[in-house]
């Protein structure tokens, strides 16, 4: 059997239809592992294996695993980072708005093909 290589994916996520986003662009991680995948749904859904997720490490999940680079600066032009100094330093819609897009695009599954 030949050997097969998995190669990691990445997304640039946009968000044409988020006036307060439009113009930013978020490279993401796709292809997470899935342990990674599952603590971030389940701190997300509040259902972690000790009772209860925490919003808190879902968001730290994103910040440290997913989270590539993007092109947000501040107020003043000065680079925000792409780490989770500069995530925590987001509000809570724009964070949140992020992630969604995010968990839309790696849950995504494409039509099946016309075969005919």
């Amino acid at each position: 059997m030949a050997k097969f290589s998995l190669q990691r994916s990445e997304v640039t996520l946009e968000f044409k239809d988020n006036a307060a986003l439009t113009g930013l662009e978020v490279q993401c991680n796709l292809d997470v592992p899935l342990s990674v995948f599952l603590e971030f749904q389940d701190n997300i859904s509040g259902s972690d294996d000790e009772g209860g997720g925490s919003l808190r490490r879902a968001f730290e999940i994103f910040a440290d695993e997913v989270l590539v680079s993007w092109n947000m600066t501040n107020g003043t032009g000065k680079a925000v980072p792409a780490d989770r100094d500069g995530f925590f330093k987001l509000s809570p819609r724009h964070a949140s708005a992020i992630m969604t897009n995010w968990s839309t695009q790696v849950t995504d599954v494409p039509d099946p093909l016309d075969v005919e």
